[in-house]
């Protein structure tokens, strides 16, 4: 190859490195933009990330006008009772790791006048303005045996948080349960354990 050719050859590979490039670069910033578009909405949805206090006054623009396609869990709850202590202990954990779903709070004094004690803790979980589960009572939420696992698969059952779990939590333990529970009252044929 004579050096007359070789220039040639070293001018043309230089002009393809710019074009290359100048296209690298219109990719990386048409990239930049749209990472920059997904993450500004994606901050957009991540705006709640606590627990916020209510009172039966901001109820209708906390939970029913929350907004398009926002999930809301309402924690109603008494102070003094140690359940309701725990629940606001695990929403605030699930707050934190769930910020695109909205979580409040409210007393039941507060919140719904003359609401039974004895129905705390109550969680609401609504939509779009429309309720979609409730749970009422300490016996939905396995009393003071409930840990943040149980709900957060309770709340990823209804959509209402995104979720990774796969399986729930207390299914071995409920699996075992029923399955004594149904032998003992079909009578099974197990004569050793009888008392």
């Amino acid at each position: 190859m004579n050096l007359m050719t070789w220039k040639m050859k070293k001018d043309e590979l230089d002009d393809l490195e710019d074009e290359i490039d100048d296209e690298d670069e219109k990719m990386f910033e048409m990239y930049r933009r749209q990472r920059m578009k997904e993450m500004m909405e994606q901050q957009k949805k991540s705006s709640f990330g606590s627990v916020l206090e209510i009172s039966k006054a901001d109820w209708v623009d906390q939970v029913n006008k929350a907004g398009e396609n926002v999930w809301v869990i309402v924690h109603v709850y008494s102070e003094g009772i140690p359940l309701c202590k725990l629940v606001n202990q695990h929403l605030v954990q699930l707050a934190a790791r769930f910020p695109t779903t909205k979580f409040v709070k409210g007393r039941a004094s507060v919140c719904i006048p003359n609401y039974p004690e004895k129905n705390v803790p109550t969680l609401f979980i609504y939509r779009n303005g429309d309720l979609k589960k409730q749970w009422v009572g300490p016996h939905e939420i396995f009393g003071m045996n409930c840990k943040v696992e149980d709900l957060e698969w309770m709340f990823g059952q209804v959509g209402a948080v995104p979720t990774e779990m796969e399986e729930n939590p207390r299914k071995q333990i409920h699996d075992v349960m029923q399955s004594n529970i149904r032998s003992t009252t079909t009578g099974g044929d197990d004569d050793e354990d009888d008392w």
